[in-house]
């Protein structure tokens, strides 16, 4: 009887023994699914924000697009290009310059021109002073 009782305080330690595994597995089971419910909620919430974020980048884009838009046409409406865009035109450059010459040469030929005349009326003017003088 002694055996008999010694197995039923062991079987008795062993069922309280197994009772706080499971009570403790029973706790530990309770806090994993609080941790899953809060990390799904958390998974939600990360969609949401990364939905948010793709529509922003999607504006940004869409607004990085309109401005290259704007600035395009600006440039077309005032004329502004810049250096880089515009090749160098030689064949303006050789025409400008030819212009220049020949803007100088008509210049001289003008003043030229007007000197000779302000010479002779001078001197016609002071031979007629001179014959009027002689003859009185």
């Amino acid at each position: 009887m002694v055996k008999v009782k010694d197995q039923f305080e062991r079987a008795q330690k062993q069922y309280e023994s197994v009772n706080n595994d499971l009570k403790l597995a029973k706790g530990t089971i309770a806090e994993l699914q609080i941790d899953k419910s809060e990390l799904e909620e958390d998974i939600k919430e990360r969609k949401i924000r990364e939905k948010d974020f793709k529509h922003e980048e999607a504006s940004i884009a869409d607004l990085k697009k309109r401005i290259h838009l704007l600035e395009e046409l600006n440039e077309i409406v005032l004329g502004e290009y810049s250096l880089e865009e515009r090749p160098v035109d030689y064949g303006a450059m050789i025409i400008k310059g030819t212009a220049a010459v020949v803007i100088t040469i008509s210049m001289g030929l003008i003043l030229l021109i007007v000197g000779n005349m302000v010479y002779q009326s001078i001197s016609t003017k002071t031979e007629f002073r001179r014959r009027v003088i002689l003859k009185f």
